[in-house]
């Protein structure tokens, strides 16, 4: 689902927001003008809010997820009111209560994750940590990521929020939940696990090869970073050392790689009638067209309308009498 809602009521707004028990009040004076986008794929729901006027927030999370608070980069990040520390993450898990105050033009990035979805995301990425509750406040992160990490993950949600695929195609819905959780882990301290640097050039070469041929043996269903993760038991930090010391590049920017070659392979080998660009594109996992034709241009230096393709067969023609 995506939606995009406004509102000139804080209420109103709060009741829209769907598996929150939610309180705004208005605390500035003059006519509110807010608005309400929203992203929902299987385990996750992820929705900006922006309001014009400073609003008080009370309320109780959705039960059996955890909820994720980021302010934007430029605005200011909402406060709880029973601290005095500033941070720029907040997270609440499993219907617990909330208080947050939150300024005028404020602007908040929001991801609502299944509990289960996120522990395991948390456990393939980050082999060295284990569960815990998020009982509502500001939680510790990386804050050199943090603005990296906030712009992807804003960037991420408005390619999802233009996208016409992301309602109704499963394997671009998975990209993108895994693409959010990756770049919200990467917001988390304390990754210790380091045999990634230790790892013999055979070892690393075999994480690599089987990668690809999990990529290609996926029967066109995206493969993430995350998956890679589970496949082989190493921390998403020990992929990372592995596929920049093997390959030179990131994991992520080598799975984007293999995915835009099996786009090419596809189109070079059919007809122009026969497969739509935006069908393969979806395929593969790509959500937001432009995005995917800039990486395609940039990999081979054409965009994908222009690579050539098979001749369409010609039809027989009977013979006239």
């Amino acid at each position: 689902m995506i939606k995009i809602s406004h509102f000139s009521d804080a209420q109103q707004h709060g009741d829209a927001i769907r598996g929150w028990r939610n309180h705004y009040y208005q605390l500035t004076p003059g006519k509110l003008d807010s608005s309400l986008a929203e992203v929902v794929v299987t385990d996750m729901h992820v929705f900006r809010e922006h309001f014009s006027h400073e609003v008080a927030q009370f309320g109780t999370s959705p039960a059996g997820a955890i909820s994720f608070a980021l302010p934007s980069i430029e605005g200011e990040a909402p406060k709880p009111t029973d601290s005095r520390a500033s941070c720029s993450l907040y997270a609440i898990s499993n219907g617990a209560e909330f208080t947050l105050h939150v300024g005028s033009d404020a602007d908040t990035l929001v991801l609502v994750v299944d509990a289960g979805q996120w522990w395991d995301a948390v456990q393939a990425a980050h082999s060295t940590q284990s569960p815990r509750q998020y009982p509502g406040g500001l939680v510790r992160c990386d804050t050199r990521a943090y603005p990296e990490a906030t712009r992807r993950l804003r960037q991420q949600f408005e390619a999802a929020l233009t996208s016409p695929l992301m309602p109704d195609v499963p394997s671009v819905q998975k990209v993108f939940r895994d693409s959010m959780l990756c770049t919200l882990l990467d917001l988390r301290p304390g990754e210790t696990d380091q045999r990634g640097d230790f790892l013999g050039k055979a070892v690393r070469a075999d994480v690599v090869r089987r990668s690809r041929d999990l990529v290609l043996s996926a029967g066109g269903e995206p493969v993430t970073v995350l998956d890679i993760c589970r496949a082989f038991r190493f921390s998403r930090r020990a992929i990372q050392t592995i596929f920049l010391r093997e390959t030179g590049v990131t994991p992520l920017v080598y799975l984007r790689a293999i995915r835009l070659n099996e786009v090419r392979i596809q189109l070079m080998s059919s007809a122009r009638g026969e497969l739509a660009i935006g069908d393969v594109a979806a395929r593969f996992g790509f959500y937001h067209l432009s995005h995917f034709a800039a990486d395609y241009r940039s990999l081979f230096g054409e965009l994908p309308s222009e690579t050539p393709r098979r001749a369409a067969a010609t039809p027989l023609r009977r013979p006239t009498r």
